[in-house]
């Protein structure tokens, strides 16, 4: 299984640019690093995106 652990510096950019992204698709890709991040499996995340699109 892939570690998809982030460091503080990478969590804080990914944060600050999200609200920024003009563009959906940007937007859920940066979305999907977070939740990644917070513990949320890929296929978790898979299943959410796959619903918002």
């Amino acid at each position: 299984m892939i570690d998809y652990r982030l460091n503080e510096r990478e969590r804080a950019e990914l944060r600050a640019a999200h609200p920024a992204v003009r563009n959906a698709r940007e937007a859920y890709r940066l979305n999907a690093l977070i939740l990644l991040d917070s513990g949320w499996t890929a296929a978790e995340v898979a299943f959410t995106t796959a619903l918002r699109q």
